[in-house]
């Protein structure tokens, strides 16, 4: 007996945990960064360069969450992400200046490639050479 409601209660279980997963509206997702401002591509060792730049934000259901900075030597990939919650979101997108300037700054000299996702199939990059 205990097997036969097993098996008629397993379906059900399976389909009411499914129906919960597609209704998960919380996620986090990249958003754009363009407009990159800058005072000059020229900068002394130890230096802070402060950049300023937009993100726009795919649809009114987020917000600005952080910046991911990967350090590889002389090559920084720089991506913004957004935090997404709700399912009846507007697909209009917005933008923000990015809340406090970007501070570029190095500890060693050489030529620096800073490169921006904007995830709508290019990247933006910005050379910054570091004296002593």
């Amino acid at each position: 007996m205990k097997k036969v409601l097993y098996i008629l209660l397993f379906p059900t279980l399976l389909v009411a945990c499914s129906s919960d997963e597609d209704n998960n509206c919380t996620y986090y997702d990249y958003a754009t960064i363009n407009n990159i401002e800058h005072e000059e591509l020229t900068v002394r060792v130890r230096q802070d360069l402060p950049l300023t730049f937009d993100i726009s934000i795919a649809s009114d259901c987020g917000e600005f969450s952080r910046l991911n900075v990967e350090k590889d030597d002389f090559v920084w990939h720089i991506d913004a992400v957004a935090f997404f919650e709700g399912c009846d979101c507007n697909d209009q997108s917005y933008t923000i200046t990015y809340p406090d300037d970007f501070i570029f700054r190095a500890e060693e000299i050489g030529t620096y490639t800073l490169i921006f996702n904007n995830y709508e199939g290019q990247t933006i990059q910005k050379v910054i050479t570091v004296t002593q």
